[in-house]
């Protein structure tokens, strides 16, 4: 399995946040393990990627972009991720969907993902749902 360096959110049921926290704490590659809502948990993590595979209590995982997207550095925690982290598992030719209901935002998310990282727009099959959520 992958060893990875990444900063994540994972999402769980509603009101399991608290076990997930215990036992991504119990995983000796996570670290700063953070709640951040009764349905989210934020951590880092560097080592074995099947560490944290190999834990039920999430159903999705994101990688935050904590800037706007028009900013320049927008990208780069895909970027990175794409490198070193839990996207590097993914290969070469990542495929992505932006889901969003602004067609200008999904365009211009199309437009740089496609130019910056080289990924593939496909809609219909995709590896990287690109999608904004609230904390």
């Amino acid at each position: 399995m992958y060893g990875v360096s990444d900063r994540l959110v994972l999402r769980t049921l509603d009101g399991a946040a608290d076990l997930l926290v215990e036992e991504l704490r119990a995983l000796p590659s996570v670290h700063s393990v953070r709640q951040t809502s009764s349905v989210t948990v934020e951590c880092t993590i560097a080592g074995l990627l099947g560490e944290l595979a190999a834990c039920t209590l999430y159903s999705t995982l994101a990688i935050p972009l904590p800037l706007q997207p028009g900013d320049r550095d927008f990208l780069c925690p895909l970027e990175l991720s794409s490198g070193t982290g839990v996207l590097a598992a993914l290969g070469p030719r990542i495929t992505f969907r932006v889901g969003t209901d602004d067609p200008a935002t999904r365009v211009g998310l199309i437009t740089a993902v496609e130019n910056r990282l080289g990924w593939i727009n496909r809609p219909g099959s995709w590896d990287v749902n690109l999608t904004h959520t609230s904390r």
